[in-house]
């Protein structure tokens, strides 16, 4: 069974691919409106699971509380970002602007969780297999109900 930062992870890549394929100047125009409708599914998914999941159980283990104050805040910019994108799905000279914007706080939201907060939690006693089986499920049903 995965971890549930082997799991984080792979959401993290992921959606740097995702990114990576919206930038390309050659997407015709349906195929980047379809691209920005799964980068925000991903992303509400993912941040779902680890405001439901991930963060509450890292609050526990977690020296620096405030890294995980400052993640939820940031997913509460990320999740308006997000809507903007999704009222302008068909608009690209308003899509293209906010997918930028929101790629730029996405990327550096990765980098802290990822250098910083995973760390900690992999030097806890965070039972992380556990968490894994209980993110995977909850990621499914998310899934299966957008």
């Amino acid at each position: 069974m995965p971890s549930v930062l082997d799991l984080l992870r792979a959401d993290h890549q992921q959606v740097r691919d995702q990114f990576s394929q919206y930038s390309q100047s050659a997407q015709p125009e349906p195929d980047k409106q379809r691209l920005a409708g799964e980068i925000c599914q991903a992303l509400t998914v993912h941040a779902t699971v680890e405001e439901e999941l991930f963060y509450p159980a890292v609050r526990e283990v977690i020296t620096s509380k405030v890294l995980i104050d400052h993640a939820e805040q940031e997913h509460a910019q990320a999740k308006q970002m997000i809507g903007q994108i999704q009222a302008n799905l068909n608009n690209s000279l308003a899509r293209d602007p906010a997918i930028q914007t929101l790629q730029a706080a996405v990327l550096q939201h990765v980098q802290v969780e990822e250098s910083q907060i995973f760390s900690e939690v992999q030097a806890s006693n965070l039972d992380l297999e556990d968490l894994g089986t209980q993110a995977e499920a909850r990621k499914n049903e998310l899934m299966s109900a957008s």
